[in-house]
């Protein structure tokens, strides 16, 4: 659980997929975090994966939260504040899409 920390990373994935981030019933808050996922060939791969609790099986909203530069208002992401950037043949910038996280993204043209 990376707490108040400071990381800038480039994960270059093989060209057989695989993952930028993976996080497993942990939570990264009050960071400034910029992660940069590309890759070598063909399409594929995910930037960040957020695993449901390995336990419950209980899906882990928020487990990227409240960084540095975010603006949170009422529960509600106004602006993100981990940045992911993911090149333009990363099939799934944050699996699952539909997670409640303060990351905003951006696509390398």
């Amino acid at each position: 659980m990376p707490y108040s920390s400071h990381f800038r990373a480039r994960v270059r994935l093989g060209s057989l997929g695989g993952t930028g981030l993976k996080i497993l019933n942990g939570k990264l808050y009050w960071a400034q975090a910029h992660l940069t996922v590309t890759k070598t060939g063909g399409s594929g791969g995910i930037g960040i994966d957020i695993q449901p609790h390995p336990v419950t099986n209980v899906k882990q909203d928020k487990a990227i939260w409240n960084n540095q530069f975010s603006t949170i208002n009422n529960d509600v992401v106004i602006k993100g504040g981990f940045m992911l950037v993911v090149g333009p043949n990363i099939a799934t910038p944050i699996n699952p899409n539909n997670i409640v996280a303060d990351i905003q993204t951006k696509t390398i043209p």
